[in-house]
């Protein structure tokens, strides 16, 4: 197949943004020693600010504008890290590296100084350090232990815009936590909100009326071309875009750098290729940067001049119906779109190119859905029933509010994994009064989703714990294999992008017993050979993404230190008899089973038997057939398929067929979980 040129309509129109300003920043204090930014022209104004500031305020900083870097810098300069460490929040890791080591740079010291970073698997700071970037999740894990974050002078919170599940439950943390500060007459927590754009009548009232500042950037114009309807098929995105790079290549200058924004099909690693993306181009070749939704706001990628826009995103989509989640790739927001364009223009006119009309981009949603609107909320109701939130009523205390049947959904499951357990039985969901057990507070020492905590301690009692501990290690991961041809450019002549692609390596260590057991074995070839990890011909002949095995490596040797240091387990090994591990692996994902309908000659959800589900390819199992087995995740495409399979036998999830459901007009719960009344 040919690559089809793309016909784009040239709107020719500016990508800088309108706003109300909540607060007239024209205030001149002169440039910093360093590369000046346009943050820097209202130095004084925003000092004055920061200095008076008691609890909360919101800034509104467009692209480029320097609120990231300069705003944490402000506040240690008019003293805000003499009684306390500044926190500065991001929803990523390789942000939180890297914006710490540009404010080092820029305050003239080495990073892990007066500026550190803190993310899971590696920090770099000292007792010196005033300025710390970290992400949402660790401060989440520091609330548990304590919930007044009291060595904080300053939280810092940026990308609010992002709305994921950990920052709707840090918004809540950071408001308890100024409650409890002056209820005890302690230092107060100032906590500063960042965003490009945001819903700030919502974050306004949620904050009590904090004021809100508008900080204009250095947005330069952006032509916008979008590619008309009849010339795009819209189910082969991928094909789509990467036909644009190869006609935008032919026809951009020479000196032109493309930054191609595209879903990528595994996580964003930090390492050497960070590195490679942030620098200059060598001479004589042209830059093409692939990223995620990663480089809409969070990164500055020098020499961007010209953007290619997919218009998709992966979401993952939770359905409390039947306790599904599924990962598709949907549209972009129309305020997503607005932010992947500005990449464009940060330090010159650029371009960007769209792969949708101008009528698919009317009909996108206006912003993003909170990730806490369109997710499994065990976890994080969990996080918030350990940290005091025992009456559901409090939910509403959410800047967004679950819905009724999400709520019902995670109740559930904590129930069904011993999780926590009822006060007493009411009519109304929301009069519930819940409390976190011995097993909840175990599985929340595991920085991971509860039905994986469930997983390792089920383990334990089976003795499996050693083996378990590495499938969980790998299910933490997005993607550990890799198609055998790693040149997308060539293998546009195969047709194959916009498909299932299930040219994978039949490697090795292909299992009947399944993908989870296949996990133990590559592991094990992996530790007990030190020569493998110099053999790259052994993760291209297995089909095996390097960079993923490392980060199952750090994973698991964390997930073993808890289990021994916190929890006091023995990790213990099964050796090649596996039958237990299964058992342990059905323990955590009872609710994802499938069974095998000879009627239809496939595979449907036992709890839905109208969805039927296919094997995806990338499985050992792919084409064996088995009577039940339950799986990891779920992704849907054209069709629906299950991914990471481990065969079971139907009588172990027996324990879990009569979990309780919660019908409030019905005294039905079961009263395994119900507390006795003192009285």
């Amino acid at each position: 197949m040919v690559a089809k040129p793309l016909d784009f309509n040239n709107e020719n129109v500016s990508c800088e943004q309108n706003y109300n300003c909540y607060a007239n920043l024209n205030e001149c204090n002169g440039n910093l020693k360093h590369c000046p930014l346009p943050i820097d022209h209202f130095k004084k104004h925003i000092m004055e600010i920061l200095g008076y500031l008691e609890e909360t305020v919101i800034f509104i900083g467009e692209t480029a504008s320097g609120k990231s870097t300069r705003i944490p810098q402000f506040c240690h300069e008019i003293g805000h890290s003499d009684n306390g460490l500044i926190a500065v929040t991001q929803p990523r890791r390789v942000a939180a590296k890297t914006l710490a080591e540009r404010v080092a740079s820029e305050m003239g010291t080495d990073v892990g100084k007066l500026v550190g970073y803190k993310f899971r698997f590696d920090f770099n700071s000292c007792n010196d350090t005033c300025i710390l970037y970290l992400t949402e999740g660790i401060l989440l894990r520091e609330s548990q232990y304590d919930v007044r974050l009291s060595k904080y002078s300053t939280i810092i919170v940026d990308e609010v815009h992002e709305r994921t599940i950990n920052m709707d439950i840090l918004l809540y943390t950071l408001k308890q936590a100024q409650m409890i500060r002056r209820e005890n007459n302690d230092p107060s927590l100032r906590i500063i909100l960042m965003s490009a754009t945001m819903d700030l009548q919502k974050l306004q009232e949620y904050f009590d009326k904090a004021e809100v500042y508008y900080v204009r950037g250095r947005q330069h114009i952006v032509k916008l071309f979008n590619a008309p309807s009849l010339s795009i098929n819209e189910n082969d995105y991928l094909f789509n875009a990467i036909s644009a790079v190869l006609q935008l290549h032919l026809s951009e200058p020479t000196d032109t750098r493309i930054f191609f924004h595209f879903l990528s099909m595994h996580q964003f690693h930090l390492g050497k290729q960070t590195s490679n993306i942030f620098s200059i181009a060598p001479k004589g070749t042209r830059k093409v940067v692939f990223s995620t939704n990663i480089a809409e706001t969070s990164i500055t990628i020098p020499g961007i001049c010209l953007v290619i826009d997919s218009g998709k995103i992966k979401r993952r989509i939770f359905s409390p119906q039947n306790h599904m989640d599924v990962l598709e790739v949907v549209n972009i927001s129309k305020a997503q779109a607005v932010q992947r364009a500005g990449r464009a223009g940060r330090e010159a006119p650029g371009k960007c190119y769209r792969l949708y009309s101008q009528q698919d981009l009317d009909e996108f949603e206006s912003v993003p859905i909170p990730e806490i609107l369109r997710s499994n909320i065990s976890s994080a109701l969990l996080c918030l029933i350990h940290i005091g939130l025992t009456h559901l009523g409090q939910i509403d205390k959410l800047i967004d509010r679950p819905s009724h049947e999400q709520l019902q959904s995670a109740i559930e499951e904590l129930l069904a994994l011993n999780a926590i357990e009822l006060e007493q039985l009411e009519n109304n969901l929301t009069n519930l009064t819940v409390n976190i057990t011995d097993e909840g507070r175990r599985i929340l020492e595991f920085p991971i989703e509860p039905v994986l905590a469930k997983i390792l301690l089920a383990a334990s009692t089976l003795n499996c714990l050693d083996e378990a501990c590495t499938v969980v290690a790998f299910l933490s991961v997005e993607n550990v294999f890799q198609n055998t041809n790693q040149d997308i450019f060539c293998r546009l002549d195969n047709g194959k992008y916009g498909q299932e692609d299930s040219s994978l390596v039949e490697n090795s260590f292909n299992t009947n017993e399944g993908d989870h057991i296949r996990y133990v074995k590559i592991f094990r070839k992996y530790n007990s050979d030190k020569n493998i990890k110099k053999d790259k011909n052994f993760f291209i002949q297995n089909g095996i993404l390097e960079s993923s095995v490392e980060n199952v490596i750090k994973i698991r040797k964390q997930l073993i230190k808890i289990c021994q240091n916190k929890l006091r387990l023995d990790i213990r090994s099964c050796g090649n008899e596996f039958t237990y591990l299964r058992q342990a692996i059905c323990k955590g994902l009872f609710q994802n089973v499938c069974i095998y309908d000879h009627s239809i000659n496939n595979y449907v959800l036992l709890k839905d038997r109208k969805v039927v589900v296919r094997i995806h390819p990338s499985s050992c199992l792919k084409n064996q057939k088995m009577q039940a087995f339950v799986f990891s995740e779920l992704i849907k495409t054209n069709e629906v398929y299950a991914r990471d399979i481990c065969p079971i036998q139907l009588d172990w999830t027996k324990e879990f067929t009569n979990m309780p459901t919660l019908k409030f007009n019905k005294k039905n719960i079961s009263d395994k979980n119900l507390k006795k009344n003192k009285t």
